[in-house]
């Protein structure tokens, strides 16, 4: 299973940045909690392989939680 979470493009419009921050606590928050799975990433998006489907449960929920937005591919 592998979970894309894409980050959002900077750009100058308020609700945007709050957005952008947002993302990015997001993020932060997925790779201190769950940094012992395979993460990687590129300046677009950042992609989670996580084992079971508890952890993928859990990472979706940071996602929504954050407003991060994801794809699943199984």
């Amino acid at each position: 299973m592998m979970i894309v979470l894409k980050k959002i493009k900077r750009n100058n419009d308020k609700e945007f940045k709050i957005w952008r921050n947002n993302v990015r606590e997001g993020l932060k928050e997925i790779r201190e909690g769950y940094g012992y799975l395979s993460i990687k990433g590129d300046r677009q998006t950042l992609t989670v392989y996580p084992k079971t489907q508890e952890e993928a449960r859990g990472i979706k929920m940071i996602a929504n939680n954050y407003a991060i937005p994801y794809t699943v591919h199984s």
